[in-house]
């Protein structure tokens, strides 16, 4: 299969059409769940469309409340200091627009410099009107199902037995090796990734760093948390590929290792997600709702 990551560029298109963009991510990667943790569900069922709103909707929405309840404030928290002050603060009430630099609007005023009319020269603008819940709910739903529905489309034309291989006689036949679908996996796996890193670049020059330090683990936690994640990964990809190492084809391992060592990571950030907070405060009771050193 292509790179799960590589499916988020799928939904780069939509995600300025209103619908919360952590969803569509997630919904683009969800279906690939059951390769890198235990689900009630394989992966064939996940794949399918009825799976898009039956199991790739549930394991969504259990991801999109773990996501924002633990791991974006932590991950935010934890990560480079270049890259903090360029993402938006976790706010549980985004429509308050806490934050002094955030801009709403961006496409009233791009440029980050540009002189601004004091706000009494400005005509009253109406309160804006709250969302909602069941309307910002069903949004999320539909973003977690346009997701997923463009990872399954994607996939029917790289793997055997889908649609594509059996509708398409060039992905049926072999090419120098390999047959048609798996170069199809390859090469849009790597287009995929190629569009993300150009997003990501593009992101990164355009969006300038926050004027205001924003809130850091520290140092102990920060390291700490990597260290832990990054030792469950290595572990749980070590303990699923070692034995696969025994078959004559390498790229069972090699699946096996992303896969499963992905989700002990996975499970690993949880965990630290979860503990990193009490432990902050223990550690510095005087600044807890300070921004403490960068690590």
């Amino acid at each position: 299969m292509p790179f799960t990551a590589s499916h988020a560029a799928a939904v780069l298109p939509l995600a300025r059409r209103g619908l919360p963009p952590s969803a569509l991510v997630i919904g683009s990667m969800v279906p690939d769940l059951p390769y890198y943790l235990p689900t009630p569900t394989d992966g064939a069922a996940t794949h399918s469309l009825a799976g898009v709103a039956g199991a790739d909707l549930l394991y969504g929405l259990a991801l999109f409340a773990v996501w924002h309840a633990l791991l974006a404030p932590f991950a935010l928290a934890i990560a480079p200091a270049a890259l903090r002050d360029r993402l938006p603060l976790h706010d549980r009430h985004p429509r308050r627009d806490r934050h002094p630099f955030r801009d709403r609007h961006p496409r009233r005023d791009r440029h980050p410099f540009r002189d601004r009319r004091p706000r009494r020269d400005r005509l009253p603008r109406p309160a804006p009107r709250r969302t909602h819940p069941a309307l910002r709910a069903a949004r999320v739903a539909v973003a977690l199902m346009l997701g997923a529905a463009t990872h399954v489309v994607w996939d029917s034309f790289t793997h055997t037995g889908r649609w594509g291989p059996a509708h398409i006689p060039w992905l049926a036949r072999t090419h120098a090796g390999l047959p048609g679908y798996r170069w199809a996996q390859y090469a849009s796996g790597l287009l995929g990734a190629a569009a993300i890193a150009v997003w990501l670049v593009r992101w990164w020059r355009t969006t300038p760093p926050a004027a205001e330090r924003r809130p850091a683990a520290g140092r102990p936690v920060t390291l700490a948390s990597w260290t832990l994640i990054a030792l469950a990964t290595t572990a749980g990809a070590a303990a699923a590929a070692l034995p696969a190492l025994r078959e004559p084809d390498p790229r069972g391992a090699a699946f096996l290792a992303v896969t499963r060592g992905g989700g002990a990571g996975l499970a690993a950030a949880v965990v630290c997600a979860a503990l990193a907070p009490p432990i902050t405060r223990r550690l510095n009771p005087r600044r807890a709702h300070e921004a403490p050193d960068e690590p």
